[in-house]
């Protein structure tokens, strides 16, 4: 996912995770998410992960959970 890149002159490094890596998890834990799920997902991994950890497959399985049971909450 890391990939280095030169911006404004100076070296950076871009790990981009897109709409494609939320769903390939949630296939894997056999659910298909909307495109709202999938945005809620995303907006939560950014607000909550940790710095020091980085955005991992774990924690986008995680953050799956998390969405899911809130909406399941929330429409009980």
């Amino acid at each position: 996912m890391a990939r280095l890149e030169m911006e404004n002159g100076f070296p950076v490094i871009i790990d981009k995770w897109d709409g494609d890596d939320i769903q390939c998890v949630a296939e894997n834990m056999d659910l298909k998410l909307n495109e709202h799920q999938v945005l809620a997902v995303m907006q939560l991994i950014v607000k909550a992960h940790d710095c020091n950890i980085g955005i991992t497959w774990d924690l986008i399985g995680s953050a799956i959970d998390t969405i899911l049971e809130q909406r399941k909450i929330s429409n009980a």
